[in-house]
């Protein structure tokens, strides 16, 4: 329909009426603007929509992985496995095109849609560049079905468990962040007796994260850097590191 309306319009321009095709353009072809808003969500934000939609990518039904895991593999291949900052593609393994979750806007932001967890689904670095501004009616996609995490987690838990038996590659801000991001929102704590246990090192109780957290502390001298707060300073760790090793739930 869109191109007979200009096909209509060029004739009109032919035949010298140029009022006529303008008006045409303006009733079966209107540009319409939309307001624009600002996009706005955390990395903590974007891995819940991760966990949410079981890592799967929502256009194409692709099984991703945990943003973390990729770095990982890098740290340990820098030539097999190249990572660019600026996404130059002959400098940067596709993995990171093709298996790297992000959020996009069902609705693009662009056209009107809202920077809000309801507009948003788990995607592909490609297909979020594919996907751009268009709408899923343009691009003739469909919204798949969301994962489950009991069948397919991102490969977070083992992100997890490598980052913990190799914790020098902690020294990467981005792993850091969301080895952080990752254990924070995988903790799911049950009862209060079971969650909670006395600390060495923290004079009191405390739960299974935040011992996790502090022994991380304790082997690597990094702190989180999920936006939440902690329970000791860097400094006082320091100090009393030695009763942490000690400690039977130190896993070092």
């Amino acid at each position: 329909m869109e191109a007979v309306a200009l096909s209509e319009a060029i004739d009109l321009l032919l035949a010298n009426c140029k009022n006529e095709a303008q008006h045409l353009i303006a009733e079966k072809y209107p540009f319409k603007p939309d307001k624009v808003q600002n996009r706005s969500y955390s990395e903590k934000e974007k891995m819940q929509i991760f966990l949410k939609d079981g890592f799967v990518d929502r256009y194409s039904g692709k099984q991703l992985v945990n943003p973390g895991i990729l770095k990982s593999i890098t740290c340990f291949f820098p030539e097999e496995f190249p990572y660019h900052p600026h996404w130059k593609m002959n400098q940067c393994h596709k993995a990171y095109w093709d298996l790297l979750p992000t959020i996009d806007h069902i609705v693009p932001v662009a056209r009107g849609g809202a920077d809000a967890p309801e507009n948003w689904v788990t995607t592909s670095m490609l297909n979020n560049s594919i996907k751009s501004n268009w709408t899923l009616e343009e691009l003739k996609w469909n919204i798949c079905t969301a994962g489950s995490l009991t069948e397919w987690d991102g490969l977070t838990g083992k992100f997890i468990q490598l980052v913990e038996a190799v914790p020098d590659i902690l020294s990467d801000t981005y792993i850091r962040r969301w080895y952080n991001i990752s254990k924070r929102s995988l903790y799911t704590p049950t009862s209060a007796a079971e969650k909670s246990f006395y600390c060495p090192l923290y004079n009191g109780k405390i739960t299974q994260y935040d011992c996790d957290e502090l022994c991380c502390g304790v082997k690597t001298g990094y702190f989180p850097n999920d936006g939440l707060p902690h329970l000791m300073k860097l400094s006082d760790i320091s100090r009393k590191r030695e009763s942490c090793i000690k400690c039977s739930r130190n896993k070092a």
